[in-house]
C-alpha cells in the first residue's frame, strides 16, 4: 500500500466488509471508520448490520450511534468528522480502515465535496431554458465538447456539465479535481465481491434476522420514531 493512503473497503450490501475488517484486525492494529449513513443513527440497529458490541469491544469503531433519528447528518459532516477520526487513529500509531456502506459518504471522504462557486441566477435560468430545448444527444455532445472530463451520462448530468462550464468558465472535471485535492484521505480502494447467488443468500439471511430475534419487521423496531424523519425514511426504504 502506498504511504499515506487509507484502505477503503467497498462492495455491495452483505458482501462481508465488516467481517473482512475484523479479520484484518487480527493481524494489524487498526480501527474502523464506518461510512454507513444509517449506522450513524442511535437505535437503528435492526436491519442495518451495525457491528455488534463484541465486535466493537475487539476493534474500535468510529461513526456509529452519533445522532438521534430526528437529527440531520450530512455527507459533508461525515467527511469532517471522519477526517478527525483518521488523524486521531494515526496519532495513536494505528491504521484507519474505512468500511464503506454509503457511496456518497465514501466519496465525500476520499474524493472531496464539490463546492459550487456563486452563479448569477438570471443567467442560470436562461441557460436552463436553452438546455431544456435540446435533444438528449445534442446535450451530451455539448457536454463532451465543453468538458474533456465528461464521460457520458444521462440528460441531467450532461446539463449540469454544460451549466458549470458556461457559467463558471471551468468544466465540472476542474471543480471535481480541486475537491479531490482537498479530500480528507487519499484512498486505497479494496473492492469485495462474491458470487451473485452467495450474495443473495446473505441478503436473505440478513433480512430474516429480525424475525428470528422476535421482531416481525425492521419497521417495528423503529416504530416509536416519526416516519417523516430522514433517518427513518432511509431505513424504511432500504427494506421495501
Amino acid at each position: 500500500m502506498a504511504a499515506g493512503r487509507t484502505p477503503v473497503l467497498v462492495g455491495p450490501t452483505a458482501v462481508g466488509k465488516t467481517a473482512v475488517a475484523m479479520a484484518l484486525a487480527a493481524h494489524w492494529p487498526l480501527e474502523v471508520i464506518s461510512a454507513d449513513s444509517r449506522q450513524v443513527y442511535r437505535g437503528l440497529d435492526v436491519g442495518t448490520a451495525k457491528p455488534t458490541r463484541r465486535e466493537r469491544a475487539l476493534v474500535p469503531h468510529h461513526g456509529l450511534d452519533l445522532v438521534a433519528p430526528g437529527e440531520r447528518y450530512s455527507a459533508g459532516r461525515f467527511a469532517r468528522d471522519a477526517e478527525g477520526w483518521v488523524a486521531d487513529v494515526r496519532a495513536r500509531g494505528r491504521m484507519p480502515v474505512v468500511v464503506g456502506g454509503t457511496g456518497l459518504y465514501v466519496r465525500a471522504l476520499s474524493e472531496g465535496l464539490f463546492v459550487e462557486p456563486p452563479i448569477d441566477g438570471w443567467r442560470r435560468h436562461a441557460l436552463e431554458r436553452w438546455t431544456a430545448e435540446l435533444e438528449a444527444h445534442e446535450l451530451v455532445r455539448w457536454a463532451a465538447r465543453l468538458d474533456p472530463g465528461f464521460h457520458g451520462g444521462g440528460r441531467q448530468r450532461a446539463a449540469r456539465a454544460v451549466e458549470l462550464a458556461l457559467l463558471t468558465g471551468h468544466p465540472l472535471s476542474h471543480w471535481q479535481r480541486i475537491a479531490r485535492q482537498q479530500a480528507a484521505v487519499q484512498p486505497w480502494y479494496v473492492r469485495l465481491t462474491v458470487p451473485r447467488q452467495v450474495l443473495h443468500q446473505r441478503i436473505r439471511r440478513r433480512a430474516l434476522q429480525p424475525v428470528q430475534h422476535g421482531v416481525r419487521t425492521p419497521a417495528q423496531a423503529i416504530s416509536r420514531y416519526d416516519w417523516n424523519r430522514r433517518a427513518v425514511r432511509a431505513h424504511r426504504h432500504n427494506h421495501q
